[in-house]
């Protein structure tokens, strides 16, 4: 049993399985398929029986390992392209993988045919994001490498991805979300399938979703989904998503030491600063939200966190929990990390 007193996190399962319902019915209204992100939960075997016990039929990770912990019985799609050497991890542990290079489409080809298997590839298109994919305009090898797949034994062209808002901070709209579907559109006669992946969309593309005035565009088929569901927020522009819960994952850190001190090299006037046993080792400190508004973070290193208790010192001493929501990053690292313990309510 975890002791609730050390620095840990606190799952609702409640609160994260109606999120992932609320989003699986807002993309069913729409006509596509929510493949659910799964990364920021480190294939958690907990958090994964909550997703096999929902309507959820495709999840999506960045990361081989964690593939290779979580079983599902839907799709499981890799949404990081691969180098050539990971090609038999790719086969053994996904469905489907996002790909745009032709030395290990070639790998990934050989290694399937070894085993017997055909691999579903979502070619990877680079809208503007100017992170992973086939830049857009390049037809000439958009359109090679898809023959290429779907010429190839033991790989199958299931259709096109895209990526938004994670370098260039390139958000949806009708536009871009076009230019994937007319993609889509000149190499369907590649497609051995009746139904292509059109996979244009993020938790960036909430507003589609939530606003009748600004339906998804019409050939998008599925939205893959991670920041909306964990923690109820659009990270288009850092608004909570109304009817999702955003605090479905909750921090509490012990504060390790509280007292009042003054820095006089800035100002004399004495802070109440309390002292948290969590650092930069643990999570992206800047990115958790404290629960009680009134509470500010001052900064942080490796192992401890110091904030603000002058508008509610009364409230804290040495010993108590401080609770903090999350930003999608510091949730991502706090899983990854050994140190931060997981009670599950």
């Amino acid at each position: 049993m975890v002791d609730s007193n050390v620095a840990h996190v606190l799952i609702n399962k409640e609160k994260l399985a109606h999120n992932l319902e609320f989003c699986g019915q807002l993309c069913k209204k729409q006509g596509i398929e929510l493949a659910f992100v799964t990364k920021s939960i480190c294939a958690d075997p907990y958090v994964m029986q909550i997703v096999r016990n929902s309507s959820v039929t495709a999840i999506a990770d960045s990361r081989l390992d964690n593939m290779a912990k979580m079983e599902f019985d839907g799709k499981k799609i890799l949404i990081r392209p691969t180098v050539p050497a990971e090609a038999p991890l790719v086969i053994e542990h996904t469905t489907h993988s996002v790909q745009c290079e032709m030395l290990s489409l070639e790998a990934l080809n050989k290694c399937a045919e070894s085993a017997g298997k055909t691999h579903n590839v979502l070619l990877m298109i680079d809208l503007g994001d100017l992170r992973d994919g086939i830049i857009y305009y390049n037809e000439k090898r958009i359109l090679d490498t898809a023959e290429y797949i779907s010429h190839s034994k033991g790989l199958n062209l299931a259709g096109v991805a895209a990526n938004y808002n994670c370098l260039a901070g390139l958000l949806p709209d009708n536009e871009n979300m076009k230019n994937l579907i007319d993609i889509g559109n000149k190499i369907s006669h590649l497609y051995n399938t009746d139904k292509p992946i059109i996979s244009g969309g993020n938790s960036s593309s909430t507003y589609f979703l939530t606003n009748p005035n600004t339906p998804v565009p019409k050939g998008i088929t599925q939205f893959r989904m991670g920041e909306a569901v964990v923690l109820g927020r659009n990270p288009a522009d850092d608004t909570f998503v109304e009817g999702l819960y955003n605090d479905a994952f909750v921090l509490n850190v012990p504060l390790i030491d509280v007292q009042s001190k003054a820095d006089k090299k800035a100002s004399p006037q004495k802070l109440r600063r309390g002292v948290l046993a969590i650092g930069n080792q643990d999570t992206q400190i800047h990115r958790l939200v404290p629960v009680d508004r009134r509470i500010k973070i001052i900064g942080s290193c490796s192992d401890e966190c110091v904030v603000d208790l002058s508008l509610a010192s009364e409230d804290y001493k040495a010993g108590d929990m401080v609770s903090f929501i999350f930003e999608y990053g510091a949730l991502m690292t706090l899983f990854a990390s050994p140190f931060v313990k997981r009670i599950y309510g």
